[in-house]
């Protein structure tokens, strides 16, 4: 499947917008809240990688 370069442009159009809102919230965070939110993702993409080499 292919998307059609109008397809190709509302992505990248939505996954910028969801990128600047994202960045937006952990600008929010202070130092130690960042690292804090940070953990959990970072768990959770070991496991990930970790199920995907298994």
């Amino acid at each position: 499947m292919t998307l059609t370069p109008a397809g190709a442009d509302q992505l990248a159009a939505r996954t910028r917008a969801h990128e600047t809102r994202l960045d937006a919230a952990l600008a929010s965070l202070d130092e130690p809240d960042r690292a804090r939110a940070a953990l959990p993702a970072l768990f959770h993409l070991a496991a990930f990688l970790e199920d995907a080499d298994g």
